[in-house]
């Protein structure tokens, strides 16, 4: 399965090819071979999605490595673009590498600000309750290098 890949480690885009293309091969060109991980799709237009780590932004920021796309919040490792169907499935990336190259930028530890995760609490009816709790145990609404808690 055709797909590309944007790995903000070595600063490289490239077409890939996904054998089998199911979760496994995918967590595998993210997160390296045999390494675990949660991987989220992110929708980023065109019938196309952005696959990356789910738990990137909490790993050490001194072993990360970020990127943007379409000047987006940081995407913090590798991200994996694919296509999807009408019924939601992934399928292979349809779409040429070359908008990519010119969407993506590298992003320096120090340059990322992003907000910090939040957890809403919902009531019966699923409908928000209350406020957002900050997830950072200090307080921070914002996470930048230089209060994050995991560099």
């Amino acid at each position: 399965m055709r797909a590309i890949l944007i790995d903000p480690f070595t600063r490289t885009i490239e077409v890939i090819d996904l054998p089998g293309g199911g979760l496994e091969q995918m967590r595998a060109a993210i997160f390296g071979e045999g390494v675990e991980g949660y991987v989220q799709a992110v929708n980023i237009g065109g019938g196309h999605d952005l696959w990356c780590d789910e738990e990137g932004l909490l790993k050490p920021w001194k072993d990360q490595a970020f990127f943007r796309i379409f000047d987006n919040d940081p995407i913090a490792g590798r991200g994996l673009i694919l296509a999807h169907d009408g019924r939601g499935e992934t399928i292979a990336c349809r779409g040429s590498i070359e908008p990519v190259r010119q969407a993506v930028t590298w992003v320096h530890a120090e340059g990322v600000d992003v907000a910090t995760p939040t957890i809403q609490t919902l009531d019966e009816n699923l409908q928000p309750e209350g406020e957002p709790e900050v997830l950072d145990p200090r307080g921070y609404t914002r996470w930048t290098y230089f209060n994050h808690g995991g560099r």
